[in-house]
């Protein structure tokens, strides 16, 4: 089995049947017959396509290591000797060849897809005039005889800003003041945490702030402008959430809830996230840069409980205490928050954390920096016990009774195009309010929580 890796490369399935990709825990990527992932960023050791008369995936992997740098271009063809990838290098004229060798069958990855974001297909699709041909006919708001019995993506979304733990206020550098409400129309206390309504959350979205950027006399301005531009852009990932749930709701015929169903909703909503960056809605606006993940299996006392989830993913963050606290906070609130809906112990808990960061990057031959902004969002597999040992014990346990961590994560790392994204942004901002009934200023600081590091 030898790698195929990808970086900021086309990827095209020029098959008639389905290609799945996979990036564990994640349910699979799905690229629909002659439909194309754009930008894409991972290494992978295995392709499975679609087999009409098996009803099921056949793998295939490479003979030999491939990696593709930046613009360029692959294409997954079918020829009569079998599969081929075809591709070619940025600037290059000459197309190579490989061929795809068969090492198993009978896989059931098209039951696993949760979501289809190359399918242009919701109502946001349409207003924003990108729903190709071929799109179903997207009715987000439910007809009157289906209210009762479904969920609908309006819903779903204000759920969404009901729940996003946020144990600090926003700080007044970025905004934090008094706002009107993305759920209620009442202001925002400027002191302590507001109000939570204990609905369990759909993720964990943590925005990471530089204090030196936001003190720099040439960068703090910019980087105000970046924080506003990823709160914006976090609106539409969760609105692309609301829709996978309504798609949920529509696909088992009732109503779902994050209260009654938490797990499906989690798990639902963490996989439109991780797909987000693939959607053609932010097609030039999210490049992706890097895919990876890793496996957790570790037995440590239980007062480093805490202390352990949270380095995996505040390890690329300069964290000093007070950050820390926050974010440890937050992590409490949040597995908290989660007990208030219907999971069991014995349920393995799905969800997404997303964190925009807001960092500073030296220009290349230059003393200049220049602030960049960017998106990681993690999907997150934990037994619930892991959950139970963070509420029980946590950092400040005394104990030295020994446990064990469990957990497993997929992240994808996009940088913000900001050029694009200021081209369309008001265009995204009058979808939300026609959509929703709220607009970027309405939603701006309610995301989730926002922390600041040195």
């Amino acid at each position: 089995m030898a790698p195929l890796e990808f970086l900021q490369t086309t990827l095209v399935n020029g098959t008639e049947n389905p290609v799945y990709i996979l990036f564990p825990p994640a349910p699979p990527l799905e690229i629909p017959a002659n439909k194309a992932l754009k930008e894409y960023s991972a290494k992978i050791d295995e392709i499975f396509v679609y087999d009409d008369d098996e009803e099921a995936e056949d793998c295939y992997t490479l003979k030999a290591p491939l990696a593709l740098g930046p613009e360029s271009h692959v294409t997954i063809v079918e020829e009569p000797s079998g599969l081929v990838l075809m591709y070619r290098h940025k600037d290059s004229h000459v197309e190579q060849r490989t061929p795809l060798e068969r090492t198993s069958g009978g896989h059931q990855l098209h039951n696993e897809v949760e979501t289809h974001p190359l399918e242009p297909t919701t109502e946001l699709h349409h207003l924003l005039g990108i729903a190709d041909e071929h799109a179903r006919d997207a009715v987000t708001n439910l007809n009157a005889g289906d209210a009762s019995e479904l969920t609908s993506s309006r819903d779903a979304f204000m759920s969404m800003f009901a729940g996003p733990v946020q144990v600090e206020p926003t700080p007044k550098a970025l905004g934090g003041g008094p706002t009107t409400s993305a759920i209620g129309g009442a202001p925002t206390p400027t002191t302590g945490p507001p109000p939570t309504s204990g609905t369990p959350p759909s993720s964990a979205n943590v925005t990471i702030v530089s204090n030196a950027a936001l003190n720099d006399p040439l960068l703090g301005a910019a980087t105000v402008k970046a924080y506003e531009d990823m709160q914006s852009l976090m609106s539409v990932i969760m609105l692309l959430a609301s829709f996978a749930l309504e798609d949920k709701s529509r696909e088992l015929k009732r109503k779902i809830s994050p209260i009654d169903d938490t797990a499906l909703w989690m798990k639902t909503a963490a996989d439109a996230y991780l797909k987000a960056p693939f959607d053609p809605l932010l097609a030039g606006i999210l490049i992706a840069s890097s895919m990876g993940g890793n496996t957790i299996n570790r037995t440590c006392l239980r007062s480093e409980v805490h202390a352990n989830f949270l380095h995996e993913f505040a390890k690329d963050f300069a964290v000093d205490p007070d950050a820390y606290k926050t974010l440890d906070k937050m992590l409490t609130e949040f597995t908290r928050s989660i007990a208030n809906g219907n999971i069991s112990q014995s349920q393995q808990v799905n969800f997404a954390m997303a964190t925009p960061w807001i960092p500073i990057n030296k220009i290349p031959g230059s003393a200049f920096s220049m602030v960049m902004p960017r998106l990681k969002v993690y999907y997150i597999s934990a037994a619930s016990s892991t959950f139970t040992e963070i509420v029980r014990q946590g950092k400040s346990s005394t104990s030295v009774e020994k446990v064990n961590l469990r957990f497993q994560y997929n992240c994808q790392i996009c940088d913000l195009n900001a050029a694009v994204w200021n081209g369309k942004k008001a265009q995204f901002d009058a979808g939300l309010q026609a959509i929703t009934g709220r607009n970027f200023a309405n939603l701006q600081g309610g995301v989730g929580q926002t922390v600041i590091v040195p």
